[in-house]
């Protein structure tokens, strides 16, 4: 799907003299196939902007109407205009592109290596781990975490993803899933634990990056602690 959605700016006494021109190419977009939706509103707050909202099945069908809408004097009338387009037909790639991303991390933390961990991190990302502190800032400071938990394995760490889900539009999306981890720690104790995750993504250079990474358990109010089974 494609979302167009901008505004114009006119004269303030043209407003209504644009909206009332637009008619004819709304009717038209209306019609045409592909066409989800399509208006052209004055602005409730500023008397000098027309706002435009469309949706469109796909890029075909936008820039066939493109090609055969009307014309009119509409065009003399506006000063500026603003317009972006979102296409939200590439969601299934991106979502792919969000679990390559969770694959990369997933091989980071079973070698634990910092360097591929640190390629999937955004460098302002901000992260609540289930251990302290409650908040961590920065992609060196959230590596600098993971050294001291990698540090307090003496084993490899079994680290599993399951139950994801992925969303995402554009060049942001977000996963969701529990991950179980086992090892043994330095001090000769089994780790055997679920953790629930959601993870906030967002592309740059095309790329996914890891931008926001928030862990919890759940809470057992009799006994007051963390529940780390399933």
């Amino acid at each position: 799907m494609i979302i167009v959605t901008g505004h114009l700016s006119v004269a303030a006494d043209d407003r209504d003299r644009v909206v009332e021109l637009s008619r004819d190419a709304v009717v038209a977009a209306r019609a045409s196939a592909g066409c989800l939706d399509f208006a052209v509103s004055a602005d409730s707050v500023e008397r000098d902007r027309v706002n435009i909202t469309e949706r469109w099945t796909d890029r075909e069908a936008l820039d066939r109407f493109r090609g055969s809408g009307p014309e009119g004097e509409v065009g003399d009338l506006i000063r500026s205009f603003t317009v972006d387009e979102f296409d939200l037909a590439s969601d299934e790639s991106a979502g792919d592109g969000i679990r390559e991303l969770l694959e990369s991390r997933v091989t980071a933390v079973k070698a634990k290596d910092l360097d591929a961990l640190a390629a999937v991190l955004a460098e302002d990302v901000e992260s609540f781990n289930v251990l302290p502190p409650h908040r961590i800032v920065g992609r060196e400071a959230v590596l600098e975490s993971a050294r001291g938990w990698f540090d307090g394995y003496a084993s490899d760490i079994g680290y599993d993803l399951h139950d994801l889900t992925v969303t995402a539009a554009g060049d942001v999306g977000f996963a969701g899933f529990l991950y179980h981890v086992t090892g043994t720690l330095d001090g000769g104790a089994d780790v055997d634990m679920w953790v629930r995750a959601t993870l906030g993504c967002r592309r740059q250079d095309g790329g996914w990056l890891i931008t926001h990474d928030h862990e919890s358990v759940p809470w057992d109010p009799e006994t007051g602690l963390g529940v780390l089974t399933r």
